[in-house]
């Protein structure tokens, strides 16, 4: 069993990791004053998955909050929508001080 959790985890890190990467990309690319559709959707995602609250990312990317519920929703449903809140829990979990995924596969017992 412990394998198999190891092995998820795994994976997740390496997910997580590439996501991460995409997503710091992305970052540096909203630095230019120009938006198009897309960058807003994708900062408004990156934005989502760090914790930022809508009301902020509404703000940040002027947006309305029902323009990034809709942009988030979409999203979701691309990817499925428990995939979407695991990979936000995950993201906000790795947040936290001294939290390493293998922490909390040793905490779980």
């Amino acid at each position: 069993m412990y394998v198999y959790l190891i092995k998820i985890l795994t994976h997740l890190t390496k997910t997580l990791t590439y996501l991460t990467k995409s997503l710091l990309f992305l970052k540096d690319k909203f630095k230019h004053a120009s938006w198009n559709r897309n960058d807003i959707k994708s900062g408004v995602i990156y934005e989502w998955l760090s914790g930022i609250p809508r009301d902020k990312i509404a703000e940040i990317y002027n947006v309305s909050s029902g323009g990034v519920s809709n942009i988030i929703n979409e999203w979701r449903i691309r990817i499925g929508g428990y995939i979407a809140e695991d990979l936000r829990e995950l993201s906000l979990s790795l947040k936290k001080p001294h939290l390493h995924p293998f922490n909390v596969l040793w905490d779980s017992e």
